[in-house]
């Protein structure tokens, strides 16, 4: 970015702003769970890549989980905070909490994910988290969208610390057009986002091939990055040619001018993926694209199906290749889904931004 390339995520300049805003001239540490192993000092800062370790196959992913939090406490504990931004839940959450609530640590949570209460994981780990982050030491409790938000809220969390928050910024669709269903050229249908079985990307592959085998004039492409990233490219190799369009990662100018000329943009995540509210599936919704969305918990919470969106049965491409067919096959329909992207993009509005929650907190230091 300071190359002047383009933001690869929507909010990511915002986010990085932010946080130089709240570290200003502190010694502070930032460690990326989402990268290779890595370790950089600059100015007062350190920053550092802890991955999840590699452990054989078949062991249990809570071992996994443990040794993953052992390595991120033992470079925390080495820096000694003063302070601590959580940005991450389940075990490694859990434990991080722990040592903020043993060592009375000032700090605060910023989550984009969704609680399900019908998951074993919410019966064991999401009470011993939630009891942390009512504790005194925690300051507040962001949560991306509201009805992520309501869904710890719901879980026992003092609605008290309980803030929503978005990027500030974000596309609107009062500044597009409303969409009419092109019936000459074959429907393209974009995915954006992480390239992983449980975002329901294979699952929308298999949809899009048994729509093919119908007869369809129809194609994807799928844009984004992530562990299944190489399973989909071989994948995509055995369906017919020029079918479907592996991507990669992509700037977000972009994805968001992949869905401005998409026929249907595809939100497919599986109940189990831990869903906030994806900005793909707000930021098709500013382009005026209509969205086939699954049924996941936090999709259903927040949105009404045929007011821009059309729901399937997660998991099953059998569903969801029967909705994207329905939706190409009613111009009149499509257009009233087009329409109503606005009202549908209302519902998930959030005033109070990522940056909001921070100058709150760096406030009280």
């Amino acid at each position: 970015m300071r190359a002047g390339e383009p933001e690869h995520y929507f909010g990511v300049r915002h986010a990085l702003d932010s946080l130089a805003e709240l570290f200003g001239h502190d010694p502070h540490l930032v460690i990326s769970l989402n990268s290779q192993p890595y370790h950089i000092t600059e100015g007062s800062g350190e920053y550092t890549g802890i991955p999840q370790p590699s452990l054989p196959w078949g062991a249990p992913r809570t071992i996994g989980m443990l040794l993953w939090a052992q390595a991120i406490l033992a470079k925390v504990r080495a820096f000694n905070p003063t302070h601590v931004l959580l940005r991450t839940g389940d075990i490694l959450g859990v434990r991080i909490l722990q040592h903020c609530v043993r060592h009375r640590i000032n700090a605060m949570a910023n989550f984009a994910f969704y609680l399900d209460p019908k998951t074993i994981q919410s019966r064991f780990v999401t009470r011993k988290l939630v009891h942390l982050l009512n504790d005194p030491c925690v300051y507040l409790v962001g949560n991306h969208k509201t009805p992520a938000t309501q869904s710890l809220v719901a879980w026992g969390l003092n609605p008290n610390k309980a803030v929503a928050w978005d990027w500030p910024g974000a596309r609107h669709p009062r500044d597009y057009p409303v969409k009419s269903l092109d019936t000459v050229k074959p429907a393209h249908i974009v995915y954006v986002g992480n390239v992983t079985e449980q975002k329901g990307v294979g699952d929308l592959m298999d949809a899009v091939g048994l729509l093919q085998r119908e007869g369809r004039a129809i194609h994807l492409s799928v844009a984004g990055a992530g562990l299944g990233l190489e399973a989909m490219r071989a994948r995509a190799r055995a369906l017919p040619e020029g079918l479907v369009n592996i991507l990669g990662s992509v700037d977000n100018n972009r994805a968001f001018q992949l869905m401005l000329e998409s026929a249907l943009v595809c939100v497919p995540s599986r109940h189990e993926f831990t869903e906030g509210m994806p900005l793909t599936l707000t930021e098709a919704l500013a382009s005026r694209t209509p969205v086939a969305i699954s049924d996941h918990p936090v999709f259903k919470e927040a949105f009404h199906d045929r007011e821009g969106v059309r729901f399937f049965t997660a998991s099953s491409p059998q569903s969801l290749a029967r909705m994207i067919a329905g939706m190409l096959d009613d111009s009149t329909a499509y257009a009233e889904l087009s329409r109503c992207t606005a009202a549908a993009y209302e519902r998930v509005e959030c005033p109070t931004s990522f940056g909001d929650l921070l100058r709150r907190w760096k406030a009280t230091f």
